[in-house]
């Protein structure tokens, strides 16, 4: 554990002279019975996160489920937002509570959200500074003005806060919100601005901090002395440069006490003046003392220093006051500051979820897990387009869900979405749909390929079988497990063959395996003597329009359906990805041979009717030109040679 503190310290971005002490906060035991087990595998290709994903506007990346939820106002509410979404809870009553703060958020926000009362809430959190840095500070003697701003501010917000909860009637009830109000001490928070404000003059002086006029005698004492001072260096330096005829000017140096400051001439000498001793020089001034700065050094001293001396013992004094008190400290201030960003999270759950239409799920706590979502979009997607096509989904008796239909057409799109929806309602937020009813799920496991998680050094097909063989062994009735496109980029039967026994894998746990959702081209492997329409599953299509007068003229509906797509339409794909056309027309007439049983070595062995001419009338000429000659031909004759050989070529 030491060594874990002084790692900390060592790598922490602030350490700003901090102790271990000062920077590890509170320790507490974690209930990992409590959280999803969610791998980073998972939540890259559901698109959760991206490591990939560059913080700069120019990125071309698509946005990630992070990146739609990134908007809480406050440092600590940041902090928590990553807490939340990297910890997927499997706690029916924790899960229960976060929906119903969301909901009573969103009722409070009504149809005006610039008018809210949760975007004043808002408001006041996003101004809010970080408490526990500020405590911090204080600790180890940061007295800048702005650390003492800053706790006046917090203080003054946390009791606005707590004034609009309590006059809403549904927050109040609500989770952290009623937390927050239960654990506010209203008289050690009023009490710690008022030891502040009877010491700092806050108003006086924007830009810095100043101790109030008549706290204290001895600073007064101090503060009148200085005044003096000014006045008599003001004074001094007049006379002096009136005595000598040019301008002087009078500084103080702690090692020197009061000098006389002269710019050096032009030619850089050292001038010398009656009654002045030459001190020291710098490349631009020489420093001199006199009788009466010698004077000032008795009656003045190092006014400034024991001036600032003074206010820093006062403020010492206070912040002692502040944070060691035995009724009202710091430590009732500092445990309200979790309670904001927990705050600050739900606001950013229930305003994403308005703006993005999501809805309120059902917990299914029945035995048997079920998937049931209507109107079920991607929330990553629908942003992007405007014509996105939703889609009802519904896994309860049959546990497996095999989708099929062509590349291009929206498989790989429903696995994603199902999978973030199970998500968002773990985290205890609003699902994208129109209503859903949810069974919790202890892991998520995935077989989708994404650019972040393919290795250099693994093949794709090597690197999809080790994803496979995770989904398989880590999955349990508590799974849900989704598998895109598993058994291409190997052998035309490998392939299709180990997606046949994965299946059957699945088949053979009745009750005790997963929830699984499988997408494939592979509809070979559903007919009647592999694996055929089994009762355990789901079988279900994505439709297309057909056009028939043109093949390479397609619709897709991306409507989820009944039944077997038979055709994956790659040819139609390869073409909408930009291979020319003569390709894909060669290409699909190399496949209606294969589908009308011909012999294709034998076609292509024989010659088309130009292919005969061609090579017909080559023959010609070959035969022409060996009819010449040569011998018979000399060196005049090359003209007439050259003409005969033309002749014969065209």
């Amino acid at each position: 554990m030491s060594a874990l503190f002084l790692n900390f310290e060592m790598l922490s971005v602030d350490n700003n002279g901090y102790k271990k002490s000062d920077m590890v906060t509170a320790m507490k035991y974690v209930h990992l019975d409590e959280y999803m087990t969610l791998e980073m595998e998972t939540m890259i290709s559901l698109g959760i996160i991206d490591l990939g994903v560059k913080k700069d506007k120019t990125s071309n990346r698509r946005k990630t489920v992070f990146q739609l939820f990134d908007k809480c106002g406050s440092k600590v509410g940041t902090s928590l937002l990553h807490d939340y979404l990297l910890k997927p809870l499997y706690n029916v009553e924790m899960i229960q509570t976060r929906l119903d703060t969301v909901e009573a958020i969103q009722m409070e926000m009504g149809g005006n959200w610039k008018q809210s009362l949760i975007k004043q809430i808002s408001d006041y959190i996003r101004g809010m500074p970080d408490i526990t840095k500020v405590v911090r500070d204080l600790q180890i003697g940061n007295f800048k003005g702005s650390i003492w701003k800053q706790l006046r501010s917090f203080l003054i917000i946390a009791i606005r806060l707590k004034d609009y909860i309590e006059s809403s009637e549904s927050l109040i009830e609500c989770d952290k919100f009623k937390d927050f109000v239960g654990e506010f001490d209203l008289e050690c928070v009023r009490k710690l601005r008022q030891w502040l404000e009877d010491v700092i003059d806050f108003e006086s002086d924007i830009d810095n901090i100043r101790i109030k006029v008549g706290y204290d005698q001895e600073l007064e004492d101090l503060r009148q002395s200085y005044d003096r001072m000014e006045m008599s260096l003001s004074n001094v330096s007049k006379d002096l440069g009136l005595q000598v005829g040019i301008e002087i000017v009078i500084a103080y140096i702690p090692q020197f006490g009061y000098l006389i400051a002269i710019e050096k001439e032009e030619s850089g000498g050292t001038r010398v003046f009656s009654g002045f001793e030459h001190v020291f020089s710098t490349s631009t001034t020489t420093y001199y003392k006199n009788d009466t700065m010698t004077g000032m050094d008795l009656e003045f001293g190092d006014l400034y220093t024991l001036l600032r001396d003074k206010e820093i013992d006062i403020l010492y004094a206070l912040k002692n006051k502040l944070l060691n008190s035995e009724r009202f400290n710091m430590n009732a201030v500092v445990k309200l500051y979790p309670y904001i960003g927990h705050m600050d999270v739900m606001i950013c759950f229930a305003k994403v979820a308005k703006d993005y239409s999501f809805n309120k799920p059902k917990i299914c706590t029945e035995e048997g897990k079920q998937i049931k979502i209507k109107g079920s979009f991607h929330p990553l997607m629908k942003n992007e387009q405007r014509d996105f096509i939703s889609n009802d989904i519904n896994i309860k008796e049959k546990k497996i869900m095999v989708i099929t239909g062509p590349n291009y057409s929206g498989k790989s799109t429903i696995l994603t979405q199902v999978g973030i929806s199970v998500y968002l309602m773990q985290i205890g937020c609003f699902v994208p749909c129109e209503s859903a009813e949810l069974s919790i799920f202890k892991n998520i496991l995935t077989r989708i390929n994404s650019l972040d998680n393919i290795s250099s050094s693994q093949s794709t097909f090597m690197r999809d079988c080790q994803q496979m063989s995770n989904c398989i062994y880590k999955s349990d009735e508590r799974s849900l497990v989704l598998i895109d496109e598993f058994g291409k980029g190997t052998d035309v039967n490998d392939g299709p063959g180990l997606l046949r026994s994965v299946i059957e894998y699945f088949l053979n746990q009745h009750n005790k395996g997963p929830i699984v959702l499988l997408s494939t081209h592979m509809s070979e492997i559903f007919d009647d003597n592999m694996i055929g329409h089994n009762e355990q599953v789901d079988f279900k299509q994505m439709k297309i329009f057909l056009d028939g007068n043109d093949k390479f003229k397609i619709t897709f509906l991306y409507q989820l359906c009944s039944g077997i797509a038979r055709d994956s339409m790659g040819i139609y794909c390869a073409f909408k990805s930009g291979i020319d056309k003569s390709i894909v027309e060669r290409a699909q007439s190399i496949l209606d041979m294969i589908n009308r049983g011909e012999n294709i070595a034998a076609n292509f062995a024989s010659l088309s009717e130009d292919e005969t001419r061609v090579i017909h009338e080559a023959d010609e000429k070959i035969q022409k030109f060996l009819e010449l000659n040569f011998q018979e031909w000399d060196s005049a004759d090359a003209e007439r040679l050259r003409i005969e050989v033309l002749k014969i070529l065209q």
